[in-house]
């Protein structure tokens, strides 16, 4: 299972490491779609270009840096948001051309091999090299005409069995390319998962226009019956039928056809499950495909993982979400080190907390008689990079009311404040609120804290 980073590597436009730095936030998404990232940083951390890389070292996580731009955020600290196109953003932004005088770009061989020849045709050493490692998997593949690297890439390792798997290496500077056997992964139970099924009626009729024009362009029918199976015969007609023009105006007769039949045999997947992780934290990679089930009642269904987004935050910690085509799932790890909320899903909105010997709370907030709120502020000093703080603060005084607890917090200004991981804010007496902080940022951080406070009536609580 994949580390769990906290940090990101960032290059100048050469490639030179500037360092490894604690971002701000650091947005990341890559599959089906998006292939994009975004990262924020304060600029006296870095200061880097465009064509600069973030990356994870020996992870699918980075791309290159296109778009930057600064603000300053309310203690004048400037941010920096630094946006580009994951590795798998850059292979989007390829196109794999047939060779001069050639219809098709068609490979064969050694699947990690083939992988090398592909980047030499695509240009793309200055970024990317293939696996050395045998693959253990025999490619012979013809690319559709002029479609772009990565959907080619994947459409490559499917035909044969293969998951494309990219990870950045430091080493050599370069994003390396590989292809394995799909693995074949443990079902997730209803332990591990929260499933849903819902049933709905798929697409039965996909039409595609591919290349020419008007009554010349070529069209595409395929049709698919009851049991999902595709062909030229249309089953559903009037009300029953459900139909979808996909336009590929690029797009031969062949390609037309092959187009539309695996368009139409996805739009036939369970594309109403819904998959969330609830338990242990799964890792997958793009391609992967995942049995889900729930024993009690015998449901059963096949997701294919086409998207993973990643996001990176000092506060909330490493949270990696699953998307595919025809199902979504999620996964959360821990927030901060150190400690943790005292945060009970399933409590009543206010609880009494033994440990923190006062009240808390659990979802929400809900109105509950003879309560009143007030705010104090707690001035948390400055912290080095991953250290530990406590501080107090004297709560105000309400006549004919006692502190009892603490029902939120707000660390608005200071110095790098985002890098502030509240792990305990609690009753620490009668007249005074303690909270307890880690720093998990890379350099010395300071704030003020906005807590709210809950106050119960004199003589209403035993």
């Amino acid at each position: 299972m994949m580390m769990e980073p906290r940090y990101v590597t960032v290059t100048d436009a050469t490639r030179t490491d500037l360092g490894e730095f604690a971002p701000v936030s650091f947005d990341h998404a890559h599959g089906d779609d998006e292939n994009t990232f975004t990262l924020t940083s304060y600029a006296d951390e870095f200061t880097t270009a465009k064509g600069g890389l973030v990356y994870v070292d020996g992870t699918d996580l980075g791309g290159i840096i296109d778009d930057i731009s600064v603000s300053l955020d309310t203690g004048s600290d400037r941010i920096m948001t630094y946006k580009g196109r994951t590795f798998t953003g850059i292979l989007a932004n390829l196109v794999v051309q047939p060779s001069s005088g050639q219809d098709y770009y068609t490979v064969s061989g050694e699947a990690n091999a083939v992988l090398g020849q592909v980047i030499a045709h695509l240009g793309a050493g200055d970024i990317f090299s293939a696996s050395a490692a045998a693959s253990g998997l025999s490619v012979s593949f013809t690319f559709p005409r002029y479609c772009d690297a990565y959907t080619g890439l994947r459409k490559m390792a499917d035909s044969c069995g293969g998951i494309l798997h990219h990870a950045y290496d430091h080493s050599t500077k370069r994003v390396i390319l590989s292809m394995t056997a799909r693995p074949t992964l443990p079902e997730i139970s209803n332990e591990e998962a929260t499933i849903t099924l819902a049933s709905r009626r798929p697409y039965n009729h996909v039409i595609v226009g591919g290349i020419g024009e008007l009554k010349d362009r070529v069209i595409v029918h395929r049709y698919a019956d009851a049991a999902g199976n595709i062909s030229t015969t249309q089953t559903f007609t009037g009300s029953q039928e459900r139909a979808y023009f996909y336009d590929l105006n690029t797009a031969e007769q062949a390609d037309a056809e092959e187009a539309a039949e695996e368009w139409l045999a996805n739009a036939q997947g369970a594309d109403t499950t819904t998959v969330e992780v609830t338990g242990e934290t799964l890792e997958f990679d793009v391609g992967d495909h995942v049995t889900v089930s729930d024993p009690e009642t015998g449901t059963a269904a096949e997701v294919v993982i086409g998207k993973k987004i990643v996001r990176i935050d000092p506060l909330e910690g490493y949270t990696t979400r699953y998307v595919t085509a025809n199902a979504t799932g999620s996964t959360r790890s821990a927030g901060g080190e150190g400690g943790s909320w005292n945060y009970k899903p399933n409590a009543p909105a206010v609880y009494y907390d033994a440990s923190a010997e006062g009240l808390a709370y659990g979802n929400a907030l809900q109105p509950l008689p003879l309560l009143a709120t007030d705010q104090a502020e707690i001035t948390i000093a400055s912290t080095s990079a991953g250290s530990n703080t406590s501080a107090t603060a004297t709560v105000p005084s309400k006549s004919g009311y006692t502190f009892a607890g603490v029902i939120g917090h707000n660390i608005n200004t200071g110095t790098r404040q985002n890098w502030l991981n509240v792990w305990r804010l609690y009753k620490y007496s009668d007249t005074e609120v303690r909270a307890s902080v880690c720093n998990v940022g890379s350099s010395a951080a300071s704030g003020v804290m906005t807590v709210d406070l809950l106050y119960v009536r004199n003589g209403a609580l035993p």
